[in-house]
């Protein structure tokens, strides 16, 4: 069994857990964002359009289950590559000179190959639900290795693998807004109905960088660059 697999059948444990128990981990800023000036900088991937319609059929099922949770919408679903800077109260764009990130994550991207990414399966955890994201050789964690080199060959300021070292190829979809849910039981039955769902393939010849909030949220979002790998 693969590492990336193992992860998420950690999580998906930990969240039937927390979901039993209605103690799910809430996001106090969910329900209110404009509250929220939580900023930072991202590299992402999206996926390919066939993955984000299948990923909305799946919340079209979870939704009138839990109709008080948190959904995202189409144009925000994505892949994080890496949280160059993560998110945090008042950030500014320009409180940083923008042009040498720019510089530093498109040499990495120069040297990084195109990829592929199979989303099969949902996982979750005591705060979100996810859809598994599975690459299908090394060049996710090869473009991930080479940002990280040249963030610390640059001496930008950066805060990448701080909170955690990113393995997975993860989509979040869902989160937590309140600890309980309306209906626990039929909830984890649909999470192990879509257990090995497939949602399809994403080949990724690019990537985005993008100054966000901590939800990706569209009217937040602001594209900065895309690059494309070789």
């Amino acid at each position: 069994m693969s590492e990336i697999k193992l992860i998420y059948d950690s999580l998906r444990e930990q969240a039937d857990s927390a979901i039993r128990a209605d103690e799910l981990r809430v996001d106090p800023n969910l329900s209110d964002k404009s509250r929220d000036t939580r900023r930072g900088l991202t590299v992402l991937l999206r996926p390919a359009p066939p993955v984000r319609d299948a990923v909305m059929n799946f919340l079209a099922e979870a939704a009138p289950l839990e109709p008080d949770q948190y959904f995202y919408q189409v144009d925000e679903l994505h892949t994080t590559v890496l949280s160059i800077i993560t998110c945090e109260a008042d950030f500014q764009l320009d409180e940083i000179d923008l042009a040498p990130y720019i510089h530093t994550i498109e040499r990495a991207a120069q040297e990084s190959s195109a990829f592929a990414i199979v989303y099969r399966g949902v996982t979750a955890t005591p705060d979100s639900v996810m859809i598994q994201g599975f690459p299908l050789d090394e060049q996710l964690e090869q473009l991930r290795d080479n940002i990280r080199s040249s963030f610390r060959e640059s001496g930008l300021f950066c805060t990448i693998d701080q909170r955690y070292r990113m393995r997975t190829a993860h989509m979040t979809c869902m989160r937590f807004r309140t600890p309980a849910l309306n209906n626990p039981e039929r909830f984890i039955e649909l999470l192990d109905h879509y257990r090995s769902h497939d949602f399809g393939n994403s080949n990724i010849s690019e990537i985005e960088f993008s100054l966000n909030d901590w939800y990706m949220t569209a009217s937040e979002a602001k594209l900065l660059r895309r690059f494309s790998l070789k």
